[in-house]
């Protein structure tokens, strides 16, 4: 193939943006035209070149060396850049009349100056070719680096909605537990008065037998003294045995008294020791509770180290953003961006299993919060109202026992 290569252009100094491509001849062309664009023309087409026969010419090299469609070219808007083109690769001043009526010249000298061009790019595309690729490469890593990042970014902002939720609920558990502390305290109040009134019982249980035994002594100093009643008076028949009936009413009225006071001991004893247990009941109750407290602030400690987690990921996010707004060459970008993809997937691969995980435990701890809470609420509730029935009976009990008593202490008087 005999063709002109593209350096032989020289530059025509008399015409600036001008230049000066040799003028193959008819068989050069012919040839170069068949090897090199493997279009088929005959030495006539080109010696009497027909307008019929010259635009076919014309529009099979510009399918071939012009990255345009037929109708993109055929359009007048697109012309003023044709026009620019066709002056960039040698040639200027292409007209409709080189269409219309073709000279042989002119047609030699265009056919010259497009076979120059096409030489000019083959041996250019040799070049930038493997530049291209790499940059095509390159270019389909940013793609899918981008969608990958919009990925992540998505599960970020995912798990940051989700992390927004369980702060609201572990501050929603925190007032409840709040407001139960609060309840706690009134109930230790309540049991601090209730174990302060049961030693009350207990003080006065006490002193109750403190008195049936003085009532025992009491009773025994009574015998004694018939004993010696009916020593002094065995003279006087009547009067002894009036003596020795009232002496057994009274020894009757003291045992059905210390039986009295035996049975009140009793029922003392059947209150206080429900009383008791219930009491420690509450304790237990109370101890269950502080270990629920324990178990929110562990959830809030969670809470705090997966918000540390949080910001870690954004300051990775940060630091690939700097780094991608900051690589020299498609070389080191393409290195550099496989290793922080790797760097970055473990990362974020291994705090999405944490927070998963960290996620799952949160909610079983929290149903079983939630359960053992309500579970407290009711023994709470049940031994409130059990203090309040034996707070009621002991009362009623102590009222009726020192009634008997301080009736028993005015027949003793």
């Amino acid at each position: 193939m005999v063709s002109t290569p593209y350096f032989a252009i020289q530059e025509n100094t008399s015409s600036p943006n001008q230049y000066e491509i040799p003028t193959l001849s008819t068989q050069s062309i012919i040839n170069s035209l068949h090897e090199f664009l493997h279009i088929n023309v005959k030495e006539n087409d080109l010696i009497h070149p027909s307008p019929e026969r010259t635009t076919e010419l014309y529009e099979a090299i510009l399918r071939l060396i012009v990255p345009w469609r037929l109708n993109r070219i055929q359009d007048k808007y697109q012309h003023i850049g044709l026009r620019y083109d066709s002056r960039e690769i040698g040639f200027d001043g292409v007209s409709v009349r080189d269409i219309c009526s073709p000279a042989p010249h002119r047609l030699a000298r265009i056919l010259s100056t497009v076979l120059n061009y096409s030489s000019f790019r083959e041996k250019s595309w040799l070049k930038v070719e493997p530049q291209g690729r790499r940059l095509e490469e390159a270019a389909e890593i940013m793609v899918d680096r981008y969608e990958q990042q919009k990925h992540y970014e998505a599960t970020l902002n995912e798990e940051r909605v989700n992390l927004q939720i369980n702060e609201r609920m572990i501050q929603e558990k925190e007032e409840r537990n709040e407001i139960h502390m609060q309840e706690l305290r009134e109930k230790r109040k309540l049991a601090d008065y209730l174990q302060t009134h049961l030693n009350d019982l207990k003080q006065q249980r006490c002193t109750i037998k403190d008195q049936v035994q003085e009532i025992i002594y009491h009773s025994l100093t009574l015998k004694a003294h018939a004993e010696i009643m009916n020593k002094t008076l065995s003279s006087d028949v009547d009067s002894l045995k009036n003596t020795i009936d009232e002496l057994a009413r009274l020894n009757e009225s003291e045992r059905v008294a210390i039986a009295k006071e035996e049975d009140t001991l009793r029922d003392l004893d059947t209150v206080i020791e429900p009383l008791a247990r219930s009491i420690q009941t509450l304790e237990e109750s109370l101890e269950t509770f502080d270990q629920h407290s324990r178990h929110v602030q562990a959830l809030k400690q969670l809470n705090e180290q997966r918000a540390a987690s949080q910001k870690a990921l954004d300051k990775e996010k940060e630091l690939l953003r700097q780094w991608q707004s900051g690589f020299q060459s498609t070389e080191q970008y393409k290195q550099g961006h496989q290793e922080m993809k790797q760097a970055r997937t473990a990362s974020l691969e291994e705090q999405t299993e944490a927070t998963r995980i960290e996620v799952s435990k949160m909610k079983e701890k929290m149903a079983s919060l939630n359960t053992e809470c309500d579970s407290l609420q009711l023994e709470t509730n049940k031994v409130e109202t059990e203090l309040q029935r034996f707070t009621a009976a002991c009362v009623l009990l102590l009222d009726q026992v020192f009634a008997e008593l301080q009736g028993r202490s005015r027949q003793f008087v």
